[in-house]
């Protein structure tokens, strides 16, 4: 008689037991990347308490993290929606530049339009700014079968110049400024604020979690939503239907550059004023970590934002307290790395079954009960 126990990985869908993988990951990877840093860099002082009141310890610590949060989500968003359909958009830092380009041409050229309706239009053209960023990688993925990942991550630097001849040539700062920086928007050009006890918050936080309930409920509930799942679960099983897969492949790339450039034009009209490199550290980049925290899934993106926000909150202020910036990135990427294993563990769940089990059920058929291969399913991905 067989006796003892095998060992079985099941492969699963996400849910809670991916969603306590995640958790569990991100809190060691804080709690050892903090340790590194009290036990290597900061001799003096105690770093969880400075990190605290960098981050939601003070109402400045809080109101910082809440600005980082805002183009993050929109530029993981835009991460995430490409990848619904198994396309990466990894030029969300160019398309953010674009979309702030394009707000800056509105608001210099119409210098004359009330506030709340040049707000308005600043944002919309941002997002149009971005789609149109994307447009010729997307064609040239679908018609001609070059790999969006190069053509998106190459026009990323094309869009840093294109804004750096605008922002010192076309709409220079007077006096002149040795910065890459425009002059300043009109100032009835910048989004309110509201103040919650000592936290002050944009309203481009709300206009960003606005966005990502939209596109959760979009790619749930609508028949867009559905054909973007199948087509990105099996692209010859969305073929058979009847979807048209080209078509669905360009709407959603342009949605995911629209998204990015509107992270540019809402970081224009609330925090920065004016075309310049500071509109970005690398957002568009760290929105694509934020999405694989996320596990792509558009509902949780806000909340890892705010996560990555923390981290970089913390980041600068330890740099106040010495650490240096080549630390800091250590810090963020080891956080970031521990982060992506537990994200790639929440995929599977480890089984401990009886032998004589296994053996019966492969005498008997396909494995039923604890140990049967779960798949994904396009229909009950979750958004």
């Amino acid at each position: 008689m067989l006796a003892g126990r095998v060992t079985v990985v099941q492969r699963v869908s996400g849910g809670a037991h991916a969603a306590v993988y995640r958790l569990v990951a991100l809190v060691l990877a804080l709690a050892v990347g903090t340790g590194l840093a009290q036990a290597f860099v900061v001799q003096q002082g105690n770093v969880y308490d400075r990190i605290y009141q960098a981050t939601f310890g003070t109402g400045f610590g809080a109101t910082t993290v809440l600005s980082y949060a805002v183009p993050l989500t929109l530029t993981a968003l835009a991460f995430a929606t490409a990848y619904k359909i198994k396309l990466w958009n990894i030029g969300g830092e160019g398309q953010l530049f674009i979309g702030a380009w394009a707000a800056s041409g509105i608001a210099f050229t119409f210098p004359g339009i009330p506030g709340p309706l040049l707000i308005a239009l600043m944002i919309a053209a941002s997002a149009v700014g971005g789609a149109l960023w994307i447009l010729v990688p997307a064609l040239a993925r679908i018609y001609l079968g070059v790999t969006e990942v190069v053509t998106t991550l190459m026009l990323n630097f094309v869009a840093v110049l294109w804004m750096t001849y605008f922002a010192l040539n076309v709409w220079p700062p007077t006096p002149r400024d040795p910065l890459i920086t425009s002059k300043e928007i009109p100032t009835r050009a910048d989004l309110p604020t509201f103040t919650i006890a000592t936290v002050t918050i944009r309203v481009g936080l709300v206009i960003a979690l606005a966005i990502a309930l939209v596109l959760a409920l979009v790619f749930r509930k609508t028949r867009f939503g559905y054909a973007v799942r199948l087509a990105g679960a099996s692209q010859p099983a969305a073929e058979y239907a009847g979807i048209p897969i080209r078509r669905l492949q360009l709407r959603v790339l342009l949605l995911s550059g629209g998204l990015a450039g509107m992270a540019g034009g809402i970081e224009l009209v609330g925090d920065v004023h004016r075309l310049s490199d500071e509109l970005s550290t690398n957002t568009g980049y760290n929105g694509i970590g934020v999405a694989v925290l996320a596990g792509s899934v558009l509902a949780v993106v806000p909340l890892m934002a705010l996560v990555f926000g923390g981290l970089l909150a913390a980041g600068y202020a330890l740099r106040l307290d010495g650490l240096s910036t080549n630390a800091t990135l250590f810090l963020t990427g080891f956080v970031l790395l521990l982060a992506a294993i537990g994200e790639s563990a929440s995929r599977f769940r480890v089984l401990f079954i009886r032998a004589r089990d296994v053996v019966a059920s492969a005498a008997t058929g396909p494995p039923t009960g604890g140990f049967k291969r779960v798949t994904p399913e396009a229909a009950k991905e979750p958004t």
